[in-house]
């Protein structure tokens, strides 16, 4: 990961803005991906985004999110109920879900609300 992060210089910021080779990249790793070359993570936060301040005539919801994650080895950050927190849902394979959720780096952080 710290080689790929190095990759993030001006040069590839440059290409980005230019489309082109960023797509190249783009398909590159969908290629590598579905040959099983590359195994893909995607983070994304919906943190101070207004979910539960919208009223659609019940009142404002006490909580908001997907019905379901539909990609593998997805986390998305969300702002928590309480004032301050932050909730990280997590989409992985059963039995990846099972070492994550064994981690004891993770456990000292964190705590997990079972199904």
């Amino acid at each position: 990961m710290k080689d790929e992060l190095k990759k993030l210089n001006g040069d590839y910021i440059s290409k980005l803005r230019e489309g082109i080779s960023h797509l190249s990249f783009v398909k590159d790793r969908a290629e590598k991906t579905t040959k099983g070359e590359v195994i893909s993570f995607s983070f994304t936060s919906l943190c101070r985004f207004p979910l539960c301040v919208a009223d659609f005539g019940w009142g404002k919801p006490l909580r908001a999110g997907s019905a379901s994650l539909t990609f593998k080895n997805l986390v998305v950050f969300m702002d928590a109920p309480s004032e301050g927190g932050i909730e990280a849902w997590v989409n992985l394979m059963k039995e990846d879900m099972e070492k994550f959720e064994m981690d004891n780096e993770l456990l000292t952080v964190c705590f997990h609300i079972a199904e």
